[in-house]
């Protein structure tokens, strides 16, 4: 097996010293990093594949710690409605109606958009048809924590995801057994809970019970919306954060995605719990409100970005998402100080990967780890001049500045070209499914201006 070797690139490692490498080369063999070397020091081997990063700097992997890969074709299906109407009106009739090879589209569309953006890997808040999925993060070359999306009660269900919640968790239980260690190792299997809105008591503690019992992950989408805040008062008599605490629920296993409506106490439950947050800004910008993402931050929890769906947000772009996240605290605290350059980059690469529970394999560059990389070209007008590199990553950078990305020691995408997927036959295959899919549904958009 031939070496690819990245030489001339100036290394961002993310490491705990958060080193800035320049004028070394990276060697991956496999589908690890086997050594970071100065290049005055490095001696090429016969058969090696030869990168030239000159004037190139290399990230590791974007880890995207919340998406829904299912809802790509529902792009445009949800823009400018409250979140109720866009749960029971538009994406519970969409996703209802998906068929596995719907999944499998979707999935593959989604993860096209990723890796132009330099994500290797993503945690999904809930399939409908695992099957579909999991053989599209197959092909893509991701890497991805999986779940199913979980309910057993609430308004407005579609009566197909009407389970009772031992069905609940048997289904679960039959995912995981088949599908985690999936795709050679790229897919771990989690257990989900929608939301509280959507899941009993009991189905909570058993769906904690059960991951427990697995060794393995909890994703739900916790305090995000006000609605959520005020039916958890009328119905468990406390906020969600503090129901779920008095359920034993939080643990460092549990990734809570959005955490919008939160008190000083319940940050602190957080912490002691080492619960770990999914950060959406464009999502909470859209339909759910400001999150305390510098509170929590000070307060010690561990904070990711993650960029949602794609009803929630059109561009599903974390290099986007790290922008966004800082203008939004910086805007909410009124401190342009708040949420600096390189806490925004901590949080899209080691951050996120520690809220998944990937860290000691990616979210760094460091010899032993996975080989998920980042190559970025910085020579364009908006992101030149380079006074501060790591500034102009958060605030400059777009995705034409991807060059190149590797998940696994694979490249994904090189030189600006995908190397696994045929990215025109999946376009044609959106098109078409896409207005299947909203017309089984039966989701009518409001006309926007004159179309003759």
């Amino acid at each position: 097996m031939s070496r690819i070797i990245i030489r001339n690139s100036t290394i961002v490692t993310m490491d705990a010293q958060r080193r800035v490498l320049t004028d070394h080369v990276l060697v991956v063999e496999g589908d690890r990093i086997v050594a970071i070397t100065p290049q005055a020091e490095w001696v090429a081997q016969p058969g090696d594949d030869i990168v030239d990063g000159r004037s190139r700097y290399i990230l590791p992997g974007f880890v995207n710690s919340h998406v829904h890969t299912v809802q790509h074709l529902s792009r445009g299906l949800s823009d400018d409605v409250d979140i109720l109407t866009w749960l029971h009106d538009r994406i519970w009739p969409y996703e209802s109606n998906l068929t596995e090879e719907d999944s499998y589209i979707s999935t593959l569309l989604f993860g096209i958009e990723q890796i132009a953006n330099g994500t290797t890997t993503v945690a999904d808040a809930g399939v409908q048809h695992a099957g579909g999925t999991v053989r599209a993060v197959n092909e893509l070359g991701i890497r991805a924590a999986l779940c199913h999306s979980i309910m057993d009660e609430g308004e407005g269900l579609p009566e197909s995801w009407r389970l009772s919640t031992d069905d609940c968790i048997a289904l679960q239980e039959d995912e995981y057994r088949k599908y985690n260690g999936a795709a050679d190792g790229r897919v771990r299997w989690w257990f989900g809970l929608r939301t509280l809105l959507n899941n009993s008591d009991a189905l909570i503690v058993k769906t904690v019970e059960a991951a427990n019992r697995r060794g393995t992950w909890i994703h739900m989408h916790v305090a995000e919306a006000w609605e959520e805040i005020e039916y958890c008062k009328q119905t468990r008599g406390t906020s969600t954060v503090r129901h779920l605490n008095r359920l034993g629920a939080l643990g460092r296993n549990l990734l809570a995605v959005h955490v919008v409506y939160v008190e000083p106490d319940e940050i602190q439950l957080l912490h002691d719990w080492d619960v770990k947050v999914s950060h959406n800004p464009a999502a909470a910008l859209r339909v759910m409100g400001l999150p305390k993402i510098v509170e929590m931050l000070e307060g010690g929890v561990t904070v990711g970005l993650g960029t949602d769906g794609a009803p929630s947000n059109c561009r599903n772009s974390i290099i986007d998402e790290m922008w966004l996240a800082s203008l939004l605290q910086k805007g909410r605290l009124r401190n342009p100080s708040a949420m600096p350059a390189q806490t925004v980059l901590e949080m899209a690469t080691i951050d996120s990967a520690r809220c998944i529970g990937w860290d000691g394999e990616v979210g760094s560059i460091q010899v032993g780890k996975k080989a998920d990389l980042v190559v970025i070209d910085p020579n364009t007008p908006n992101m030149q001049p380079m006074h501060d590199p790591i500034s102009n990553m958060v605030f400059s950078m777009k995705t034409e500045n991807v060059e190149s990305t590797m998940c696994n020691g694979v490249w994904l995408l090189r030189d600006r070209k995908f190397t696994q997927i045929d990215v025109d036959e999946v376009l044609k295959e959106v098109r078409e499914r896409a207005a299947s899919i909203r017309k089984r549904a039966g989701i009518v958009l409001p006309k926007r201006f004159n179309w003759n």
